[in-house]
C-alpha cells in the first residue's frame, strides 16, 4: 500500500475517534484542559501527541483511543525534542529505502 494511501486512511480513522472529555477520570486526574493557558505549552508541540501535522485534534498516547485539542494540555506534558533532517542523519545514519539498510555516517 503507498505510504499516502497508508498516512490517509490513518487520518480518517483518527477522526472517528471519540474526543477526550475533560470530565473523564483520566482527563481530571491529569488535569486536562481543551486550551491551555500557556501558548507555550501546548498538546501539539508535546511529545505524547502522535500527529504533529494535526493542527485540530490528534491522537496521544496519555489519551490511547480518543483525540486531545492540539491546543489543550495536561499534567503530562513533556516538549516535543525539535530534529532537523541533518541531526536525525547525524542521529540514525542514511536510509536508501530498503528494510534493515541504515548506514550510520561519521559524525561531524
Amino acid at each position: 500500500m503507498p505510504l499516502g494511501l497508508l498516512l490517509a486512511a490513518a487520518r480518517a480513522l483518527a477522526a472517528e475517534m471519540p474526543r477526550v472529555d475533560p470530565d473523564g477520570a483520566t482527563a481530571k486526574s491529569l488535569n486536562y484542559t481543551h486550551a491551555s493557558p500557556d501558548a507555550d505549552k501546548r498538546c501539539a508541540n508535546c511529545q505524547f501527541y502522535t500527529d504533529p501535522g494535526r493542527s485540530d485534534w490528534g491522537p496521544c498516547v496519555i489519551f490511547p483511543g480518543q483525540l486531545v485539542n492540539a491546543d489543550g494540555l495536561c499534567n503530562s506534558y513533556f516538549k516535543r525534542a525539535g530534529r532537523t533532517a541533518a541531526s536525525t542523519r547525524r542521529a540514525f545514519g542514511e536510509f536508501d529505502g530498503r528494510i534493515g539498510t541504515c548506514r550510520r555516517s561519521a559524525v561531524s
